[in-house]
């Protein structure tokens, strides 16, 4: 006996696939007197919190991508008291995506932080 599976249950799976994972990357970075913060990103949500504390921390969550070279991209610089953080999502021409994806950035940082955030 020959069973079929209809088409649209291999589109929902596929759509739903990217969805299904989460991934986080973090970072904290020591800083003392009044720290500066930079960050740039082309798509994604910004959280900046500000805490008594003597550090920056950093926290980038995805849902339906992963963390690395091919999809999101996270690079860190420190000299010194500043700190730079760039997040970068891929453009895709096209893509068939029933699920939800999302990029979310949250930062803690000193009272006194100079910020300069970017978002596009």
């Amino acid at each position: 006996m020959h069973r079929s599976v209809p088409a649209g249950f291999f589109l929902l799976l596929a759509g739903i696939g990217p969805a299904a994972f989460a991934e986080e990357w973090n970072k904290t970075f020591t800083v003392s007197g009044r720290p500066e913060l930079r960050v740039d990103t082309n798509d994604a949500n910004v959280n900046v919190r500000a805490a008594d504390v003597k550090q920056i921390e950093a926290r980038v969550s995805t849902v339906g991508w992963r963390i690395g070279t091919s999809d999101v991209k996270v690079v860190d610089h420190q000299t010194g008291d500043r700190v730079e953080l760039e997040v970068r999502i891929p453009r895709r021409h096209f893509e068939f995506n029933v699920g939800h994806r999302s990029v979310r950035i949250e930062l803690v940082v000193p009272r006194e932080t100079r910020s300069d955030i970017h978002t596009g």
